[in-house]
């Protein structure tokens, strides 16, 4: 029995030659492949770094907001424990002092029942944050990075949570803005939130002061004389609104 071999048409040579091509041609287009999907991932990871830095951005004028306020909310708790523990069962309205010629926030201060402490109610929004998480893009950054993005909106998922509790209790107390007779029960139940609305008021401004510092190692690139110039505008807002209790409060990128 006789065999016969496989033999080119035009020789071994340039049979190689042609399965040489073939495969360069498909390390190439492998190749290429590859590259155009990094060239889409540092693409997505760019835009996903701008959109944290400017969702940042805007939490850290909410958070230098939270501390210009401090003092009043403390301030304010203060007077109102004062007269709890001095009231021998008759209390009259008091409700939320305004700075002299502050008007009252549409909807937020219009109430039936009168407000008597304000939490400065701000969004914290983490949507570009939830995005990165969702779509894979941390896993393209650098574990340092991403961690630090990590730590920044756990500060503002507890502030935000906080704030929550707060809302609460500010509204338990809204009985004080009217005139009634008050029994024991009643006042230590009041001094009883008050001393919680304390400590939130203190926890979430030194939540909000440490916030601001791990920022400031993620050199965010946004538009500091823009964020300078709103937060100056913000803070003014809230002293016509409070009064001159409310400090400045600056944020260094």
């Amino acid at each position: 029995m006789r065999f016969r071999f496989f033999r080119p048409l035009h020789g071994w040579r340039e049979f190689i030659h042609e399965i040489i091509i073939v495969v360069i041609g498909v390390l190439l287009a492998l190749a290429g492949a590859q590259m155009i999907e990094d060239w889409r991932w540092n693409w997505q990871v760019g835009s996903t770094r701008q959109a944290i830095a400017n969702e940042l951005e805007e939490a850290a004028n909410q958070a230098a907001l939270r501390i210009s306020v401090e003092d009043c909310n403390r301030d304010r708790i203060g007077e109102l424990a004062a007269r709890l523990k001095a009231s021998n069962g008759r209390w009259i309205a008091d409700p939320m002092p305004l700075a002299t010629g502050a008007q009252p926030t549409p909807h937020w201060d219009n109430r039936s029942m009168g407000r008597v402490y304000s939490v400065p109610l701000v969004g914290w929004s983490q949507d570009a944050w939830d995005t990165a998480k969702s779509s894979g893009v941390l896993d393209h950054m650098s574990r340092k990075e991403a961690a630090s993005y990590s730590e920044v909106y756990g500060e503002i998922a507890a502030i935000r949570d906080y704030q929550n509790q707060e809302l609460l209790l500010e509204s338990s107390l809204s009985f004080l803005s009217a005139d009634q007779q008050l029994d024991g029960q009643s006042r230590n139940d009041a001094l009883g939130k008050l001393g919680q609305l304390d400590a939130l008021n203190a926890t979430n401004a030194g939540l909000s002061s440490l916030m601001i510092d791990q920022m400031k190692s993620l050199h965010l690139q946004v538009d500091r004389p823009r964020n300078s110039t709103l937060l100056k505008e913000t803070i003014a807002h809230q002293r016509r609104y409070r009064g001159n209790c409310v400090k400045d409060v600056q944020v260094q990128f």
